[in-house]
């Protein structure tokens, strides 16, 4: 770390990006351990920083200790209100922040800056500091979150200084120029306007760019990141491919200790994205492959000091050929059984196969190359301590000397609870010509429904005529007019059956009733309406009539025949009122018209600021001056409402915005559907 006490960074803007460099650390150590009942650690980056730190705790009381020569402080917390926000003010008043749940070690650094303005949820990592006590809650759930995600964002550059495996706040480390120290002697990290860049100190050149938010318009220049000081070459790396496996070669690195692969069977593997295989040695043989299939490899040489950038990717296919014309198996084919807490796996026997890999993940679309792997299974295999709601998907390959198959199709389960049966059914019967139309609500946990009717009162699942695998409506036709029919139901599920429901009856009649006339609402949108109304009992269709002219009838309006509720009619010009009718029909005839309803479209933009002002406001500001006023798309909101870090998900009227609302809100901001 540079002493030079004229070098500060500029905290405002380290502030930001502390989030990206989560893991920008050097090697952990238990040395330095805090004194029960204090908070204590470094606080420095890049230049010492000359001044003070001010701890606040869940109640606002302060309390503020002098920053050390070698960077350290300590605060007696005895008496405070666990948990603590700190704030280390330098000489010419930059600020940095960090946070402790509890007494022990807290260091501040660029890093911590950042972790904790993502784990609150701010750009300003100062909000935090002044944060109230469900903000304070908010970052201790997330910190650990923050600080993954941060580590492997920057995982490139925290290789290069051995600091990948370090949580810059809670984690001891010395101020020596090596590891963590070292990083922030040879990068400058500067965060703006939700922006975060790094710039290579010896060069000046940006070796990131990205949002603070976010990954998905992360920029990573490997190629202008600095190295650390003593650490090795890039490798120059050869594969060859070979029947189930390829070989990997390179020279011995000058003042390497060890080297690590890293592969993917997806061309631009990186350290990021790349499968680790540590403590390789030359020629590295990878075995049990699928023939046919190109691997993809880089790796890197690594000493006490740090780790070399990634060697040019090399690529190769392994063929299926072995010794006297033998082959590798063919794909296994994979069936999985849902339980409670597991799924049992099974499958035939492969023919030539002496051993199965299994390969799972709980996002479809699982690989041997992006799967977590269990070796060696047998089948039937039950896959145990699974959670229950939870879908797990799941491929394999068959093995043999030759080498691996192809994987298996994918097969998926979802564990449940012991259940227990729905409860019964709440039947509605309706009379009609010839045939009567029964209904019901849809029944919690229910998977399937089974009728049961009879011409005598007293109809049970044990005397009626069962009718299997019943949806709502369902119409009884082929009956005699005049003559009452009796019926009840159960619904089912995994568990079983449910109690039968209330008898209900109907008799059917010659000629048959239309039905009442339906209730409408209409509600304007970005270029559309929306269409709802209640079922109207005896209905088994609806027609829907519109008009650019008020008093609107079945006669004069243009007709939508068949809709269901609820209906978008879409396509329409902003600012101009369109107006409804509808009736209802069975085999008797039409309803009477519903009474006129109208709306009038507005446009996307005026439709997202109304959205903006309901649903985003009270925490952005009114949208002239929201603190998100930046051209944003709707991609963008929809990642940061899926983003944990931000706290979006769990607010139920974000996570009930439809893509098109999200779309509108986007356009309001400035920006993009």
């Amino acid at each position: 770390m540079k002493r030079t006490r004229g070098h500060y960074l500029t905290f405002a803007a380290v502030a930001v990006l502390l989030g990206l460099l989560a893991g920008c650390s050097g090697s952990g150590s238990s040395a330095g351990t805090p004194s029960a009942g204090t908070v204590s650690g470094i606080a420095a980056s890049g230049a010492q920083i000359v001044g003070q730190v001010t701890l606040k705790d869940a109640s606002a009381a302060t309390r503020q200790a002098a920053i050390a020569p070698n960077g350290t402080y300590s605060i007696d917390v005895n008496g405070l209100k666990e948990p603590y926000l700190l704030q280390a003010v330098a000489g010419n008043g930059t600020k940095y922040h960090s946070f402790a749940d509890t007494s022990g070690r807290a260091n501040i650094n660029p890093l911590s800056n950042v972790i904790v303005a993502n784990a609150a949820g701010v750009a300003d990592p100062a909000a935090a500091f002044d944060a109230d006590q469900v903000m304070l809650t908010k970052i201790k759930n997330n910190l650990t979150a923050s600080t993954s995600a941060t580590k492997d964002r920057l995982i490139a550059l925290l290789s290069r200084y051995n600091a990948t495996g370090i949580d810059p706040i809670k984690d001891y480390y010395e101020v020596n120029h090596q590891g963590l120290d070292a990083l922030f002697d040879d990068v400058d990290i500067q965060a703006a306007n939700g922006k975060i860049t790094i710039k290579n100190r010896k060069g000046g050149s940006e070796c990131f760019s990205g949002n603070l938010s976010d990954d998905l318009n992360d920029t990573m220049d490997e190629s202008k990141m600095p190295l650390a000081a003593g650490a090795p070459a890039a490798p120059t790396v050869t594969g060859t491919a070979g029947a189930g496996q390829n070989s990997i070669t390179w020279p011995t690195v000058d003042g390497a200790k060890s080297c690590t692969l890293y592969f993917s069977t997806t061309a631009g593997v990186t350290i990021r994205n790349g499968t680790k295989i540590k403590n390789v040695t030359s020629p590295y043989t990878h075995t049990g492959l699928v023939a046919g299939t190109p691997y993809y490899y880089i790796i890197t040489a690594s000493n006490d000091t740090g780790t070399s950038p990634a060697s040019a990717q090399v690529t190769a296919t392994p063929t299926a050929g072995g010794p006297g014309g033998a082959t590798a198996p063919v794909a296994p084919t994979l069936t999985a059984t849902a339980g409670t807490t597991q799924n049992s796996i099974t499958w035939p026997t492969v023919s030539g196969a002496t051993s199965y890999d299994l390969y799972w993940s709980t996002t479809t679309g699982v690989t041997p190359a992006n799967g977590t792997k269990i070796a060696n299974v047998t089948s039937p295999y039950a896959h145990t301590g699974l959670t229950n709601g939870t879908p797990y998907y799941y491929t394999m390959t068959a093995s043999n000397a030759v080498g691996a198959s192809p994987a298996a199709t994918q097969a998926t389960a979802t564990p449940t609870a012991a259940g227990t049966a729905p409860v019964a059914p709440a039947l509605v019967v309706t009379a009609g010509a010839g045939q009567n139309l029964i209904t019901w609500p849809a029944v919690a946990g229910a998977t399937g429904y089974d009728l049961f009717w009879s011409l005598t009162t007293g109809v049970t699942p044990a005397k009626g005529t069962k009718i299997a695998n019943v949806t709502s409506p369902y119409t009884h036709t082929g009956l005699t007019n005049g003559t009452p029919y009796y019926y009840t139901m159960t619904a089912s599920n995994a568990t079983g059956a449910s109690a039968a429901a209330t008898q209900a009856t109907a008799t059917p009649t010659a000629v048959g009733t239309a039905p009442v006339a339906p209730a409408l609402v209409v509600t304007a949108g970005a270029g559309q309406n929306v269409i709802t109304w209640p079922a109207v009992a005896g209905a088994t269709g609806y027609d829907l009539f519109w008009s650019l002219t008020t008093g609107v009838t079945p006669a004069n309006g243009t007709k939508i025949a068949n809709v269901t509720s609820p209906y978008t009619h879409t396509g329409l010009t902003t600012a101009i009122p369109y107006y409804y009718t509808l009736t209802a029909k069975n085999a008797a005839g039409a309803s009477p018209a519903a009474t006129q309803a109208t709306a009038t479209p507005t446009t996307a933009a005026a439709a997202g600021a109304a959205l903006y002002t309901q649903i985003c406001a009270l925490c952005h500001g009114p949208l002239a001056t929201s603190t998100i006023m930046i051209p944003r798309t709707g991609a963008n909101i929809v990642a940061a409402i899926a983003n944990p870090l931000t706290g979006m998900g769990s607010q139920p009227n974000v996570t009930s915005l439809t893509r098109a609302q999200i779309s509108a809100i986007a356009v309001a901001l400035g920006g993009t559907p």
